[in-house]
């Protein structure tokens, strides 16, 4: 074993298990900042998760510097980890780039197989999950005057939205980073994007209105209220989608269906291998037979 290996697996044993878990606590602290920032009476509850995030973004910055001056090939994804911590959930070791660590199933190869293994493992889970926002809706719709009324309930309500979120966010990370094409992956599964990052751009647009209300002296809360009613709405119209997409997924009819693109595009992939290797044959033949002053030359 040479000494970079050893540095690299030291990393792993040293960090793999603490990181995924402050990584859940970092997912959660942004859930926390995403829905409960539009109540004075939540303000309490959104300074604990942004002091959550705080405290554990300084174990990003000690990984990677430590991944840094130990050579480990994986310190620029270690380096987007500080800059985005919850990417960090599913890294992939030091040691090889080829295995990621969870709870109960440990270090486990990233394949084709474990991606399948786990979709199939979290899709009832997430239906559940995703289903929760109906019964939301109804309350919401049902109960309007007194979750104004009554902050409890209406963080109640947040709560619960944040939770969702929470789900949706873990698995299209874990997913996104066992992914071998990232970008084809963010394609094809653009809606759990959306439901991601819908209420971040809510949120970040809240903040700028915040700030163009208070110079132009209007009444911020209102305004914020009904551009966040709008946002949760399509949110929730956008859950209501996944439940369909992901019950019609498991149909035998659709898993033969993606089972049908994914060999088109190997065979297509080892059609454009084959060509590749001839043109590399052909290439050492006429190398071969060309005279050796012409091959020097």
């Amino acid at each position: 074993m040479d000494e970079l290996t050893a540095r690299c697996r030291r990393l792993d044993h040293t960090f793999a298990r603490p990181m995924f878990y402050i990584s859940l606590a970092s997912l959660l602290s942004f859930a926390v900042l995403l829905h409960f920032h539009e109540r004075p009476e939540y303000f309490w509850i959104w300074c604990a998760g942004l002091v959550l995030s705080a405290l554990v973004w300084p174990c990003y910055v000690a990984e990677f510097v430590l991944a840094w001056r130990a050579g480990s090939p994986r310190a620029r994804e270690r380096f987007w980890c500080c800059v985005l911590p919850p990417l960090r959930i599913a890294a992939r070791d030091h040691e090889t780039g080829q295995r990621v660590w969870f709870p109960q199933l440990k270090w486990q190869a990233v394949s084709r197989e474990l991606r399948d293994r786990l979709e199939r493992a979290g899709n009832i889970p997430m239906i559940t999950i995703a289903c929760l926002v109906l019964p939301l809706i109804a309350i919401e719709f049902q109960y309007a005057e007194q979750l104004e009324n009554h902050p409890r309930w209406a963080g109640g309500l947040a709560a619960a939205t944040a939770l969702i979120w929470f789900a949706f966010a873990y698995e299209f990370v874990v997913m996104f980073s066992l992914a071998e094409k990232k970008f084809e992956y963010c394609k094809t599964h653009w809606l759990d994007l959306a439901i991601i990052l819908l209420p971040l751009v809510a949120f970040l647009r809240a903040l700028r209105l915040g700030r163009l209300l208070r110079l132009q002296q209007l009444s911020r809360t209102a305004r914020i209220y009904r551009m966040r009613g709008l946002a949760m709405r399509a949110w929730r119209a956008l859950l209501v989608l996944e439940i369909v997409r992901r019950v019609l997924q498991g149909r035998p009819e659709q898993r033969l269906k993606r089972l049908d693109e994914l060999i088109l595009a190997k065979q297509q992939e080892l059609t454009d291998l084959e060509a590749e290797r001839q043109t590399l044959r052909q290439r050492v033949v006429e190398l071969e037979l060309m005279p050796d002053v012409e091959r020097v030359a």
